[in-house]
C-alpha cells in the first residue's frame, strides 16, 4: 500500500474519532443546557426526556457526520477519480459501499462505542428501549439499537457529500476543503444546536398543553386514520396508473398482432411486455420484420403522465418524478432509464405509456422536446400510434 493510501486512511480514521468526540461533547452540552432551561419544572417523565435526548443526538450526529464527510478531501478525490458522472442515488450508494472510507468510519465508531462506558455515550438509549436491563446485556443491546442508526446516518451523510460534489462539478466549481473551513462549519453546527437547546425549553409549556389537548380529543387516533386514508388513496392511485399502463401495453400488442395478420409483418421474440413496467430488463421486448427489414424494439415505460423522460445518446436516460401538494412542488427524484441493447438491426424505442413530455439531449446541447420518429444516438423514438402507423405504411426508416 502506497503512502498516499495510508495517509488517506489515517486521515479518515482521525476525522472519525474527532466526529465521535464532537458528537459526544456537543450532545452532552446540549442536554445540560436543555435541562437547566427547564428551571426545575417536571414537564416530562424520565423516559420521555431520554427520547428527546435520543432524537437530538441523532440530529447532532448527522450534522457533524455530513460536515466531516464534505470536508474529507481524500474521500471526495477518490469519488472524483472513480467517476462521478451520474447523479443517481444507486450510483452514489454503490460507490460509498465499495469504497474504504465508509468502512473506516464505521470501524472507528464501533470500536469507540464498544470501549467507552455506556453512561458516557448512549445512556439515554437504555432509558428509552431497555429500562429493565443492566450490565453487559444492557450495553450489547444498546449498541445493537444505536449503531445501525448511526451507520445509516453516516451512509446518508457520505451520499449527500458526493451529491454536493457532483452538483458543484456540473457548475464547474471546486469543492472547498481544509482545516479552517471544517472548524468554521463545526462551530456553526454546534452553535445552532446549542441555541436550539436553549430556546426549545421555553416552549415546553405550550407543547405539553397541546399534547394534553391531543390526548383529550384522541388526536393520535384521528392522525393515524387520516394517514391511513392518505396512504390508501396513494396506493389506489398507483395501482390504477399501473393497471392503465398494462392495459395500454396489451392494447398495443393486440393491434400489432392484428396488423401482422393483414399484412406481411412478422412478429418474433416477444419478451417481458408487462414485466418491463416494473423492473429494468436487458435486451429487446420484440422484433418485427417487414419488407426485408428487421426492427428490434424495446419498451420504455413512462408510467406516470407528469414525469418527463430525457433520452441521451449513450443508451440511458433520466425520468424526473416530482411530488406536489396541490400546486406546490415538494421535492423531485431522478430515476435511471436504461434502454441500451446490442443489435445488428434497426433499433426502435417505443415509449408506452408515454408521459406528457419527452426530451432528447446530446453532449453538445441542452435537452430539447422530442416527437415520435426523432432519433437519439442509434435509436429511433416512437409512441405506440406512431410506430403502428409507420409500420403499416412502411415509413419507418432509420
Amino acid at each position: 500500500m502506497d503512502k498516499e493510501k495510508i495517509r488517506s486512511i489515517l486521515y479518515t480514521a482521525v476525522s472519525s474519532i474527532l466526529l465521535f468526540a464532537f458528537y459526544i461533547g456537543v450532545s452532552k452540552l446540549c442536554f445540560a443546557i436543555f435541562l437547566s432551561n427547564m428551571f426545575g419544572q417536571d414537564y416530562m417523565s424520565e423516559r420521555v426526556l431520554d427520547t428527546v435526548k435520543l432524537i437530538i443526538s441523532l440530529f447532532i450526529f448527522y450534522s457533524l457526520a455530513y460536515t466531516f464527510s464534505v470536508n474529507n478531501k481524500y474521500a471526495l478525490q477518490d469519488y472524483d477519480n472513480r467517476g462521478s458522472t451520474e447523479n443517481f442515488f444507486g450510483s452514489k450508494l454503490s460507490h460509498v459501499l465499495s469504497g474504504k472510507f465508509f468502512w473506516v468510519q464505521l470501524l472507528c465508531i464501533s470500536v469507540l462505542s464498544l470501549v467507552l462506558p455506556l453512561s458516557f455515550t448512549y445512556g439515554f438509549v437504555g432509558g428509552v428501549f431497555l429500562p429493565h436491563l443492566t450490565g453487559l446485556l444492557l450495553k450489547l443491546s444498546t449498541l445493537a439499537i444505536i449503531l445501525p442508526m448511526l451507520f445509516v446516518l453516516v451512509l446518508i451523510s457520505d451520499i449527500e457529500a458526493y451529491r454536493k460534489l457532483f452538483c458543484l462539478k456540473r457548475k464547474k466549481k471546486v469543492i472547498d476543503t481544509g482545516i479552517a473551513k471544517t472548524v468554521k462549519e463545526l462551530c456553526i453546527v454546534a452553535a445552532i444546536f446549542l441555541a436550539g437547546a436553549t430556546c426549545v425549553p421555553w416552549f415546553l409549556p405550550f407543547i405539553v398543553t397541546m399534547i394534553n389537548f391531543a390526548g383529550r380529543y384522541n388526536l393520535p387516533f384521528i392522525v393515524i386514520n387520516l394517514t391511513g386514508a392518505v396512504l390508501s388513496v396513494v396506493f389506489i392511485y398507483v395501482a390504477v396508473v399501473y393497471l392503465r399502463a398494462i392495459a395500454k401495453r396489451r392494447r398495443f400488442m393486440c393491434d400489432l398482432k392484428r396488423l401482422s395478420e393483414k399484412s406481411d409483418t412478422v412478429i418474433s421474440d416477444i419478451n417481458n411486455v408487462y414485466g418491463s413496467l416494473f423492473f429494468r430488463r436487458t435486451g429487446i421486448n420484440f422484433s418485427v420484420e417487414k419488407n426485408n427489414r428487421r426492427y428490434d424494439c424495446k419498451f420504455v415505460p413512462g408510467v406516470f403522465y407528469t414525469s418527463p423522460i430525457i433520452f441521451s445518446e449513450n443508451g440511458s436516460g433520466i425520468c424526473k418524478h416530482t411530488f406536489r401538494f396541490l400546486r406546490f412542488e415538494l421535492f423531485s427524484i431522478l430515476s435511471r432509464v436504461d434502454y441500451a441493447f446490442d443489435s445488428g438491426n434497426e433499433k426502435i424505442l417505443i415509449v408506452l405509456p408515454i408521459p406528457k413530455d419527452i426530451y432528447v439531449a446530446t453532449a453538445d446541447s441542452q435537452p430539447r422536446p422530442a416527437d415520435t420518429g426523432d432519433k437519439t444516438g442509434e435509436y429511433k423514438i416512437y409512441n405506440a400510434t406512431g410506430f403502428l402507423s409507420g409500420l403499416e405504411r412502411g415509413s419507418i426508416i432509420i
